[in-house]
């Protein structure tokens, strides 16, 4: 739409342009004209003052005249250039005459040049101008005074006949400060007076006992090195020499002080560094102070070294003491104290850990936790000789508190008949579900007292609002907010500190942040507010689930609750408390049971009162989360999105329908009333005008924009609606996206579903997301490395497939118009749109449904599991197999309206037999023989069947940073981690250079840069790799899978390859999948890491998950010829131990051959075994 500009208003930004000009003109002319003579320099100081603020106000001005006058965005930046250039230039021509005017002054009045002037012979003086020197300070402190005065002696006491005294005495006065300028501040500043000062400041401070007592007490005062490191040592070194040197220039015999310098020195050395001295001190004899201090010298040079080593990111390495030994950090020598106790345990004095001993677990927690006490043991790990702040051990997994597992004191203990003599680990465990309520409880109803909560919206530092949930607690002093919320509303912190002291005197240190505005989301409500911040506030609230069923919530007032889900445990983001509490109610009540009541408030009705918990009957069993599992740490976290995840699959299932002609037909699962947004219409209105704001300056833009648009229309996808509308509407803003390597839409129409309304909130976040039903990447890709045929596909329009319900349509709107001159129509959306949080699970949700009645058998699985969103990316064994694979899933997708097309394959027979009478030119992929295909990011090559790599073609930018390379290594995609060995490189270039605390956008050194220039253009031979897709050989009769993880200082990783043994003996070996990470920044030891990889290897989704697929699709093979039910699903926890024993059986048939043997024969097994 054509901007018409209001030309008054745009005169008036222009003559304040135009007058900035003007300004500037005559100020170059004023310093053109600049005479010492006639003016003074604070006319250009004056002139320079105003010029600084020129800038901001030609940015102000020209920011105004661009919203006004439309023209090209080259002209717009050749204008601010202009005015920034001449500005520069006039900057430039003032502060020269401020210089100039500097520089006679000095040449005017310099001590240096005077004193040295009175030292030529004859009182003549060099003509070259020496820089004048800096003049010498003296705050009182006795270890200054000695150079002090020498200096100033020097330079203007002695023998400066040329200076007067009473220039003397301002120098003089000029150079004290603090203390000393106290001794002689009183006198007045006259020349008969500058002797007597001076002489007053050396009595005060000519003592050379006092001098000498100093130096000793500082160094009696070393400060000690904890860490060693180079800047640390250098510091103790520079101070001990300091001092050592300034007693010896006063003659103290400190040659003779060795004793009690070498222990000094020892004792403020760190433990690392002291036990190196030691190592390399060979004799029992008093060692002197020179030879200590000659070592820290080189300790401090070889540190240097290596953080220059670090700096550069070379990687340093240490040569071997012999072929055969291993070079250890010598750190490792010292870092790690040996524990008290010598491994016996406090309680009994067993060789064994406190954790393991029969009668610890045999007590009750406050009796353990006063064992750990009096044996002055870490409460997070149970060891000795550190405390919980430096335990690096994990926290306890079921609540994730600093303490451990055996000192988790449960909420339940206390209702649980368990028997005290048993161990933890045979004990009977209690169960809970998530939420939160106990199997196996008495269907008693058990009450609880409810926190009123409620929700309204908070500003952030930028103006924007967002929704948060709070609990009101009229018994605090001051209002809180946890530190994850005020960071999401980039609220800043002050200074101010605040020590809160909560029950039983528990105190913590909150931080007050800057004051904000609190929004009701009903009525005109709103209040600033002072937060103060904390990293929890409280757990869920409600603890559990609370059922609603006994309440009599009025109709009229259930659209107006504070909190539409106060009953469903959920997190907290704001404490409101005393200083608003009393402000918001209204007084109004309305009982909605014998213990519950409704009261009113300016945010909202709020529930209190004591409401009954959900019964066990109305619990779901399957959702058992046991008390010991690591999930529990989880439970309180994820309760709420399993919760809504549970209530998005029940609504899916009760509100899905299908059309006559088989397609789908949904409702939006919604977690509130689409009531509670507020106008989105003026926000959508907004948006569409800067939007067309681009189309009209980008032509071929708005010509693919209104085709995508027009088809939308075509296709039934969009219709024209009223403005005016007696259901709750939202309007969705939109704009174009762009995907270049798209071989159908390069840019498509994308619609913003978490843009907010009027009251803060948007559609998605009053949607419910859904669970995800289709299986990860990586277990698809394992899988499409199994089949002997390839075979790919995708749906066309996934989304667009599916109708959404005529009620909700409402909720999709969008105002749109293909020319400026028209009037803005409103449009609804008939079908599920991308950008809607639940968009997703619909789609997918849609297609599980279509493959339920058949999951039993080969096309069910491959629709439950071989499909990503709307990719299909399967096989067979033959190509028999593949093609009524295509005919089959093509017509059980086709009856829904879910048509398949970009059809591909690694066998050429089964693109000759795939139909090429489709009126779709999309129906099949044609591709040449180098050309490759994306099968979910992996760059696929049919003709070969093969994996190939591709990079970015790829310059150094001229401004890199860690962005710039977190976007480098991530554009190549590796989601099996094929090339990981290539590329676990350069993330360990990028973790070190994240041990620079370097921002985000601070510019790398040039060592750096070229550093990663050299690695990312050495990327470029991955295009010649080629990675065979099948990972089996076809030939081969029995498979071995095999696994290998190994560590180094710097990452660890692990593999699994899969070896064909074919008929004849010979074995093809072929990597199958692989990991790899970056080894933390603190520095461990080499048999950790190896344990590390050794767990990424034995993880869930690596070893046993690979060995439990390839064992289910050899015996599916086997299946189809014997013509046995197939196996299909997914992995089961039976199939895992299956693939656990399989593995545990191997190692023993490999470690144990000869015992194993003797017991198959029924012999015993020798003793020495």
């Amino acid at each position: 739409m054509a901007v018409n500009p209001n030309s008054d208003e745009l005169r008036k930004w222009t003559r304040k342009i135009d007058a900035l000009r003007g300004s500037l003109e005559d100020y170059n002319l004023f310093a053109s004209q600049f005479s010492n003579e006639s003016m003074h320099i604070s006319q250009i100081k004056v002139r320079l003052d105003e010029v600084a603020e020129f800038s901001e106000k030609f940015e102000d001005y020209q920011a105004q005249v661009e919203m006004l006058e439309e023209k090209k965005d080259s002209d717009w930046v050749y204008i601010r250039r202009t005015f920034r250039n001449r500005l520069c230039d006039v900057k430039a021509a003032l502060l020269r005459i401020v210089d100039e005017h500097a520089a006679n002054a000095d040449h005017v009045s310099s001590p240096s040049m005077s004193s040295l002037a009175s030292q030529q012979p004859g009182g003549t003086f060099n003509s070259i101008r020496y820089p004048p020197c800096v003049l010498p300070t003296f705050n009182g402190d006795w270890q200054q005074w000695s150079s002090f005065i020498d200096t100033f002696n020097s330079m203007f006491h002695n023998d400066n006949s040329n200076m007067p005294l009473v220039q003397r005495f301002h120098y003089l006065k000029s150079c004290l400060s603090g203390q000393a300028s106290d001794v002689i501040k009183s006198i007045p500043t006259t020349a008969e007076h500058y002797q007597h000062a001076y002489d007053l400041l050396v009595n005060r401070y000519e003592n050379k006992s006092a001098i000498i007592q100093s130096h000793i007490r500082s160094l009696l005062d070393t400060p000690k090195v904890v860490t060693p490191s180079s800047s640390e040592l250098q510091k103790l070194h520079h101070h001990i020499s300091s001092n050592i040197n300034a007693l010896k220039s006063l003659q103290q015999p400190v040659n003779q002080w060795d004793a009690w310098l070498v222990t000094l020195l020892c004792s403020r050395m760190d433990s690392t560094t002291v036990g190196e001295w030691y190592l390399q001190y060979k004799s029992k004899e008093l060692p002197s102070y020179d030879a200590v201090e000659q070592f820290l010298a080189s300790r401090i040079t070889a540190y240097e070294a290596g953080d220059i080593n670090c700096q550069s990111h070379e990687v340093r390495k240490v040569p071997n003491r012999s072929s055969n030994s291993k070079v250890h950090d010598k750190k490792a020598l010292f870092v790690k104290s040996k524990e008290k106790g010598g491994g016996k345990c406090p309680l009994c004095s067993e060789q064994h850990k406190l954790y393991a001993c029969s009668q610890f677990n045999s007590m009750n927690i406050p009796e353990r936790r006063n064992v750990v006490i009096k044996s002055k043991l870490c409460f997070n790990c149970l060891s000795f000789g550190h405390q919980v702040s430096s335990c690096f051990f994990p926290p306890c997994p079921r609540c994730g508190e600093r303490h451990n597992s055996k000192l988790h004191e449960s909420p339940t203990n206390a209702s649980n008949t368990l028997d005290p003599t048993a161990n933890d680990d045979d004990r009977p465990q209690p169960h809970l579900t998530v939420m939160y309520t106990q199997l196996g409880t008495p269907v008693a109803e058990n009450l609880n007292v409810l926190l009123a909560t409620a929700i309204f919206n908070i500003c952030d530092n930028f103006g924007r609002m967002h929704s948060c949930r709070a609990v009101l607690d009229s018994g605090s002093q001051l209002s809180f907010i946890t530190k994850s919320c005020a960071k999401r509303l980039n609220l800043s912190m002050t200074t101010n500190a605040f020590n809160i002291v909560g029950v039983s005197a528990m105190a913590s240190v909150a931080k007050q942040l800057q004051d904000t505005i609190l929004c009701s989301r009903f009525g005109d409500f709103k209040t600033n507010i002072k937060f103060y911040s904390l990293q929890t506030i409280v757990s869920a609230l409600p603890s559990q689930l609370l059922s609603c069923d006994n309440l009599k919530m009025p109709d009229n007032i259930l659209n107006q609750l504070a909190d539409p889900n106060f009953h469903i445990p959920g997190p907290i983001d704001v404490l409101l408390g005393a200083d608003i509490f009393f402000d918001i109610f209204y007084g109004d009540k309305f009982p909605l049971s014998d213990l519950a009541v409704l009261n009113r408030t300016k945010l909202g009705w709020i529930v209190t009162g004591k409401i009954s918990t959900m019964s066990p009957s109305n619990t779901l069993p399957n959702l058992k989360i046991h008390d010991q599992s690591a999930l529990s740490f989880f439970a309180s976290k994820t309760n709420q999105r399993i919760l809504e995840e549970l209530k998005a699959e029940e609504h899916f299932k009760s509100s899905f329908s299908r059309h006559c002609s088989g397609r789908f037909i949904v409702k939006l699962p919604m977690a509130q009333d689409p009531k509670v947004l507020g106008d989105s219409l003026d926000m959508a209105q907004k948006r569409f005008l800067n939007l067309e704001r681009r189309l009209i300056k980008d032509k071929p833009l708005a010509e693919q924009y209104d085709k995508f648009i027009s088809e939308y229309i075509s296709l039934g996808h969009m219709e024209l609606a009223s403005p005016i509308s007696d259901k709750p509407t939202y309007s969705l803003p939109h704009h174009p996206v762009f995907k270049s390597d798209s071989t159908t839409t390069k840019m498509r129409v994308v619609f913003d579903g978490s843009a907010t309304t009027k009251s803060g909130l948007s559609l998605n976040h009053i949607m419910l997301k859904g669970p995800k039903v289709q299986p990860d990447i990586f277990n698809i890709l394992l899988r499409f490395r199994l089949h002997p045929v390839a075979l790919t596909a995708d749906v066309e329009k996934m989304y667009r497939q599916i109708l959404v319900a005529e009620e909700d349509c409402e909720l999709q709107r969008i105002v749109y118009r293909s020319q400026p001159d028209e009037p803005l129509r409103h449009y609804k959306l008939k079908t599920v749109t991308y950008s809607t949080k639940s968009a997703s699970f619909l789609a997918t949700r849609c297609l599980h449904e279509l493959g339920a009645p058949i999951k039993t058998t080969p096309i069910g699985r491959i629709i439950h599991q071989d499909f990503y969103v709307d990719d299909l990316i399967s096989g067979g064994g033959t190509d028999q197999e593949c093609f009524d694979i295509h005919k089959q899933v093509h017509s059980i997708l086709g009856t829904a309206g879910f048509p398949l097309r970009k059809w591909c394959s690694s066998s050429l027979t089964i693109l000759n037999e795939l139909p090429h009478t489709q009126k779709d030119p999309n129906f099949m992929v044609n591709l040449t023989e180098t050309e490759v295909l994306s099968a979910l990011g992996l760059r696929w090559q049919p003709s070969i069947d093969s994996f190939r790599f591709t990079t970015k073609n790829w310059t150094p930018p001229t401004h890199m940073t860690k962005r710039t390379l977190l976007s480098d290594i991530n554009s190549v995609y590796d989601p099996l981690g094929l090339v990981s060995t290539v590329l676990i490189k350069g993330k360990i270039f990028i973790q070190q250079v994240w041990s620079l605390k370097q921002g985000w956008d601070d510019p790398l050194s040039e060592d750096l840069r070229s550093k990663w220039t050299k690695f990312y253009l050495s990327l470029v031979g991955l295009n010649d790799i080629i990675l065979p897709r099948l990972a089996l050989s076809p030939e081969s009769d029995s498979y071995e899978i095999h696994g290998f993880c190994d560590a180094s200082q710097h990452a660890y990783g692990a593999c699994i390859y899969i070896r064909s043994i074919k008929p004849g003996g010979n074995a093809e070996v072929r990597l199958y999948a692989a990991k790899s990470r970056v080894a933390p920044i603190k520095t461990t030891t080499i048999p950790r890491l190896e344990l590390c990889g050794a767990l990424l290897l034995s993880d869930w989704f690596a070893l046993l998950r690979v060995t439990a697929l390839v064992r289910r699709f050899l015996s599916n093979c086997k299946a189809k010829f014997s013509k046995k039910e197939l196996v299909v699903g997914f992995i089961s926890m039976e199939e895992i131990n299956n693939a656990r024993t399989y593995w545990i059986s191997r190692s023993q048939s490999e470690s144990f051959p000869s015992e194993l043997s003797s017991l198959r024969a029924g012999r015993l097994v020798h003793r020495g075994s």
